[in-house]
């Protein structure tokens, strides 16, 4: 599926895409300004976020939300990732799945300067360079269910925006909510995995966790938690962590999942 979007032929852009046809020529002032634009429009970004983040807060324990976030770590036991069979049962393969493309968008929104998002989902999730947000209408159990789906072939794919960078200038004046980039690619990293481990990924690595973003503060569960306070504090593999707090592999592989696809690891 990824080396099909690799040929993706994507659809002309709407009229004012001649605007972001003359960034060709304006390369360089883009990629100096763009931090900066960034930052004159977080404090917009933050404005928009608000509502949502006092919604989150008040959920209680019996909120289908708060239930999703005590669920995600998955039920598998502890197993040997070198017995070749249990480390095929702790591997997932996310072909058909959300988070390829997710992943994509922002890479390919970053790398073009210009708005993209996926098609085929009948719902509006479309990625921002010029802020590092995404705009969407799914709400966080649709998004749940959309992360934790498998599509067929051909199903999904990634297009140009609806927005342009023009658009921002009065402010980013959406009704739907909007998610940081890091946000969002944590939580599809947390979700998709459940409590597994990405392909390509070794748990025997040491890394150390940067950052972890505020919706992590929905989960009641302590010893995630503690996973994402130690690993802060210096370099370990997933094992170790496992081990110095005896807690669940499933906890400490679905953080590191998360942290991995919101790139959140210094190795």
């Amino acid at each position: 599926m990824i080396s099909k979007l690799a040929k993706h032929s994507f659809p002309p852009r709407r009229p004012k895409a001649d605007v972001i046809a003359n960034m060709g020529v304006l390369q360089s002032v883009v990629a100096t300004n763009t931090a900066t634009r960034a930052a004159a429009l977080s404090p917009i970004v933050e404005k928009k976020r608000k509502p949502a983040v006092k919604k989150q807060n008040k959920l209680g324990i019996g909120s289908s939300k708060a239930l999703i976030m005590t669920t995600v770590f998955g039920h598998l036991p502890e197993l040997d990732w070198t017995n070749e069979a249990d480390k095929r049962r702790l591997q997932i393969n996310p072909d058909g799945m959300l988070l390829p493309w997710i992943s994509r968008t922002v890479e390919q929104g970053r790398k073009e300067n210009t708005s993209f998002s996926i098609d085929g989902l009948h719902l509006r999730l479309e990625y921002l360079p010029w802020t590092d947000c995404f705009v969407t209408n799914l709400s966080e159990e649709v998004l749940y269910t959309v992360m934790t789906s498998r599509f067929g072939l051909g199903e999904l794919s990634i297009k140009f925006g609806d927005v342009i960078e023009d658009d921002l200038q009065d402010g980013l004046g959406f009704s739907e909510r909007i998610m940081t980039a890091e946000e969002l690619l944590w939580l599809a990293g947390l979700w998709t995995v459940q409590g597994r481990v990405l392909p390509g990924d070794d748990p025997t690595k040491a890394r150390r966790l940067k950052h972890a973003p505020d919706c992590m503060q929905d989960i009641a569960i302590p010893e995630v938690h503690a996973v994402i306070a130690l690993w802060q504090t210096r370099m370990m593999s997933a094992f170790e962590v496992v081990s110095e707090l005896n807690v669940p592999q499933r906890y400490v592989f679905g953080v590191m999942a998360a942290a991995t696809t919101a790139m959140q690891f210094e190795y």
